[in-house]
């Protein structure tokens, strides 16, 4: 009788333990989630105030590079396409 009631504690004593396991992995997966979310929200924000300021196209590049030219003009040629009928 005595081992009987030892098989149900430890029972009861490991569904507890799992129950503490699963509400603390539960937690912990809310907590990054709310973390994740705040960091994408101050990011979004970050990113609609630095457009929000500007008109127009924003170009990370100085205005020296901006303008450089890719081809040299010596280089290329002009093709003219005919459409066939």
């Amino acid at each position: 009788m005595i081992f009987i009631k030892l098989i149900i504690l430890a029972g009861l004593f490991m569904l507890v333990k799992g129950l503490f396991s699963l509400v603390g992995t539960v937690n912990q997966m809310r907590k990054t989630a709310e973390n994740m979310r705040s960091q994408f929200e101050n990011e979004y924000q970050q990113r609609s105030q630095t457009y929000a300021n500007s008109e127009g196209v924003v170009d990370p590049n100085g205005r020296e590079r901006s303008q450089k030219k890719i081809i040299p003009s010596d280089e290329g040629e002009y093709v003219d396409y005919e459409v066939a009928e």
